[in-house]
């Protein structure tokens, strides 16, 4: 499954400490093969078939006014998926994510913010007017 968008969007931080923040949405129709996995707009992949999963992620900030940090993750039923929680120091843009999971069926995964650095971080739609896409997950099941 592919999913992606091209909405500037606002995501939230998360709780003092770190933890799941506000979710990153998707507005481009997803692209499916197979039956092990469905979406529900406008966040959440429905894991079908339990198995072993590859998992890419990418998000494309704007710059902040201050310099600043923050952490995207995948959270498995509000769970972080361990190894999933990638970041950059200054917002730069973008950044990206991989992990293997082990994941079963009945699970709603979501790509949300981890850090706990306040405010929001705004995803980028365009760059010199162009549209773009700010945000992404590839999820193949591979066992």
């Amino acid at each position: 499954m592919y999913v992606s968008s091209t909405s500037e969007q606002s995501i939230t931080s998360g709780p003092a400490g770190g933890g799941e923040g506000g979710a990153v949405q998707f507005n481009n129709a997803p692209v499916l093969a197979g039956t092990a996995l469905s979406f529900t707009a406008p966040s959440t992949i429905n894991i079908l078939e339990s198995g072993l999963y590859s998992i890419e992620w990418e998000v494309f900030p704007l710059p902040p006014a201050e310099p600043g940090i923050s952490v995207f993750a995948l959270f498995a039923d509000s769970v972080l998926v361990a190894g999933s929680n990638y970041g950059s120091r200054d917002d730069t843009n973008p950044y990206t994510g991989q992990v293997l999971a082990s994941l079963s069926a009945g699970v709603a995964l979501t790509l949300n913010r981890f850090d706990d650095t306040g405010g929001g971080v705004t995803l980028n739609p365009t760059i010199i007017g162009n549209p773009i896409i700010n945000a992404s997950v590839l999820i193949v099941k591979i066992g």
